[in-house]
């Protein structure tokens, strides 16, 4: 079991619900960047989801694709992300997690990837389009050099893989409410509700909701099924719509924050 595996467990065994929220990298600056991290921590984050901007996204949505266009376009990459996770490591103590497509790992090569992680603290790694089969070695390695690997489950996840990806999983169940990319949506139906608690019934390892999670109302009718949400497209919303003002941008992500922290404490 992996240290960021352990840890989320341990807290969800405790009966509390977990909050990740999803950055792009280096957006909309570097030193803004750091001090969103700083702000999403104080504010009730239980780990922070790292996204690696790639030029090619197959999971992304606009909101998502627009924060790492914007990031590429300054010099943003996989390297520099590690070579920052180092200062970031100074002042943010709970788990970070790298989101990352396949391609700019095996780039970097598997190896040099993982030694990196481990020598910068990284506690984990979600991987969109690296399915189960092709991800097995790659997961063993990077047990051994205790970095988490996410695994996902989607509404058309069969009964019998559902059981193998909780089997291989080495951190958390990253449940995608919807088909499609990410982004934000106003309400989840009953019947993703139901899908969520079915699938909730059948993993060991905790299972968070994560595409298109946006808002209070939508948290409250997710915790009484799942361990804890993702939320990404909606927290780059918010730093788009006050881009101009760095100040207000952190005093809107900590409120926003709150806000989730409460509704999925209460």
């Amino acid at each position: 079991m992996t240290d960021l595996q352990n840890q989320l467990k341990e807290k969800v065994y405790q009966g509390k619900k977990l909050f990740i929220p999803y950055v792009t990298f280096a957006y909309p600056s570097l030193r803004l960047f750091h001090d969103i991290l700083k702000t999403l921590q104080g504010s009730g984050a239980d780990a922070i989801e790292i996204g690696i901007p790639f030029s090619d996204p197959v999971a992304d949505g606009p909101t998502i694709q627009n924060a790492s266009a914007q990031s590429l376009k300054k010099g943003a990459s996989l390297q520099k992300a590690f070579v920052e996770l180092k200062k970031i490591k100074i002042n943010i103590s709970i788990p970070v997690l790298f989101m990352s497509y396949y391609n700019p790992i095996l780039a970097l090569g598997e190896e040099r990837f993982l030694k990196l992680s481990k020598d910068c603290g990284l506690n984990g790694v979600v991987i969109p389009d690296l399915p189960l089969e092709e991800a097995r070695f790659f997961t063993q390695k990077a047990k051994k050099n205790n970095i988490a690997l996410a695994s996902f489950i989607s509404p058309t996840t069969l009964k019998d893989r559902i059981r193998k990806i909780d089997k291989e999983c080495s951190g958390f169940i990253y449940y995608i409410s919807s088909t499609g990319v990410t982004g934000t949506r106003d309400i989840f139906s009953d019947n993703v509700i139901s899908r969520i608690k079915e699938v909730k019934s059948m993993v060991s390892n905790p299972l968070c909701v994560g595409f298109g999670v946006s808002g209070e109302s939508q948290v409250l009718g997710i915790k009484k099924t799942a361990d804890g949400v993702i939320i990404g497209s909606a927290i780059i919303k918010i730093i788009d719509q006050n881009i101009r003002d760095k100040n207000k941008v952190i005093r809107e992500l900590a409120l926003f924050s709150k806000k989730i922290r409460k509704a999925l404490d209460g």
